[in-house]
C-alpha cells in the first residue's frame, strides 16, 4: 500500500523503516513540534524524507491547506499516526482511501488521551494496553480497533519499561495491521459508552512533585512514572532541587516516631539513604541534579535533615528578605534626597 506517515516520536521514526521494509510505499512524512524529551525533533523526519525523495511538511493545523493539498496529492491509500498533538478533521481523514491508523498507549475504550501509560502505572493498574485504531473525524481515540494487546504492570514497571516496550511493538503491530485492512477488514467496534472511557490529560513536571506524607506505594508509582525520558519525580532540600529516577519502598522493622519526608538513615559507604512516607519509607541510591548522577548520601549526610519545600518557612524568610529591602530602599531615597539639596544649595 501506499502510506503516509502522521505524528512524532522516536517510534514513529523507527516505524517508517519497517513499513517500507515490510514491501509499503512511504509517498508522505508529516510532522509537527516535538516533545521536549523526545530525542527524534523534526529535522530528523524532514531529512528522513528528503533521503526518500518524498514530500514533507511540519505544520500541526492538519485541517487547513496546505497541508490538505499534500495529503490528497499524496495519493496514499492510508496514513499511519502516533502522538499527532492536534484533533483530526474529516477532510484530512477523506484524503486516504482507508483513513488513518492510529497508534494509541490505551486500553480502549478507557485510558484515552494523554499520558495513558503513566496514568496507568500511577493508578496501580495490572496492565497496560496499546491499540491500533481508525482515527474518527473531530473524536480523540475512537474509531474500531484492528489490533490491541496488553502488557503486565508489576510494582518495579517504569515508563522506560514501558517506552522500551513500545518502540519494539509499535512498529510490528502497524505492518501487522495494514495486512489486516488489506486482508479481512474484521475490526473490534469500539464502545461509544462514556461509562467505559476514561479521559487522560496531559501530564506537567510540576506534577512529579513528591508528597512524603504519601503512602509508599504512591510515591514509588510516581517515582516510576515519572523517570526517564521524562525529567523524574523530584524534592527539595537546601533551596536544590533533587531528582530521583529510581527507588524502593520498604517497612519499619520497629516502632517509631517521625516526620514524613525525615531522613532516617543514611549509609555513606554505599551512598544510599532512607526517607519516612507515611506508612514506611523509601530507599534512593541517586539524586540527579542538574543532569548529573550522584550519590544520594553526598547529598543528605545526616539524620537531621528533612526533606520537602517548607512553603510557610520560606514565606516568612522571603518577606524578612523584603522587609530589609524596603528599608535599604528608603535609606537609598533618603541619601539621594541628602545629595539632591546639597547639590541644590551649591
Amino acid at each position: 500500500m501506499r502510506v503516509a506517515v502522521l505524528g512524532r516520536t522516536k517510534i514513529l521514526y523507527d516505524t517508517i523503516d519497517k513499513v517500507k521494509d515490510a514491501g509499503h510505499e512511504i509517498v508522505l512524512i508529516g510532522t509537527c513540534k516535538a516533545a521536549i524529551e523526545s530525542e527524534i525533533r523534526e529535522a530528523d523526519f524532514e531529512k528522513k524524507a528528503k533521503e526518500m525523495g518524498i514530500p514533507f511538511f511540519y505544520d500541526s493545523k492538519i485541517n487547513a491547506d496546505p497541508v490538505l493539498s499534500m495529503l490528497r496529492e499524496a495519493e496514499a491509500d492510508i496514513a499511519i499516526s502516533i502522538n499527532w498533538v492536534t484533533v483530526i478533521e474529516d477532510e484530512a481523514i477523506e484524503s486516504f482511501k482507508y483513513g488513518i491508523l492510529n497508534a494509541h498507549c490505551g486500553d480502549l475504550p478507557r485510558y484515552r488521551g494523554n499520558a495513558c501509560p503513566n496514568w496507568a502505572i500511577l493508578n496501580g493498574e495490572k496492565e497496560y494496553g496499546l491499540s491500533i485504531h481508525f482515527m474518527v473525524p473531530g473524536e480523540l481515540d475512537s474509531g474500531n480497533i484492528v489490533i490491541k494487546k496488553k502488557y503486565e504492570i508489576n510494582k518495579g514497571t517504569t515508563i522506560t519499561d514501558v517506552y522500551n516496550n513500545l518502540e519494539n511493538e509499535i512498529p510490528e503491530l502497524f505492518c501487522e495491521a495494514l495486512d489486516a485492512v488489506l486482508v479481512n477488514g474484521k475490526y473490534e467496534i469500539q464502545s461509544t459508552n462514556p461509562k467505559d472511557a476514561l479521559r487522560c490529560y496531559p501530564r506537567i513536571p510540576y506534577d512529579s512533585i513528591i508528597d512524603w506524607n504519601q503512602p509508599c506505594d504512591n510515591i514509588i508509582r510516581l517515582v516510576n512514572a515519572s523517570t526517564l525520558p521524562f525529567e523524574g519525580a523530584y524534592t527539595f532540600y537546601d533551596n536544590r532541587k533533587l531528582y530521583i529516577h529510581e527507588a524502593v519502598s520498604s517497612s519499619y522493622e520497629y516502632p517509631c516516631c517521625v516526620v514524613p519526608g525525615q531522613v532516617i538513615f543514611v549509609d555513606k559507604i554505599n551512598g544510599e539513604v532512607r526517607i519516612a512516607a507515611l506508612d514506611g519509607f523509601i530507599k534512593i541510591e541517586h539524586f540527579h541534579v542538574g543532569g548529573v548522577k550522584i550519590p544520594a548520601s553526598s547529598i543528605l549526610r545526616s539524620t537531621r535533615i528533612r526533606l520537602g519545600y517548607k512553603t510557610q518557612e520560606e514565606l516568612w524568610n522571603l518577606n524578612k528578605k523584603i522587609d530589609i529591602l524596603q528599608k535599604e530602599i528608603i535609606e537609598m531615597k533618603k541619601l539621594l534626597n541628602d545629595y539632591t539639596e546639597i547639590a541644590r544649595s551649591k
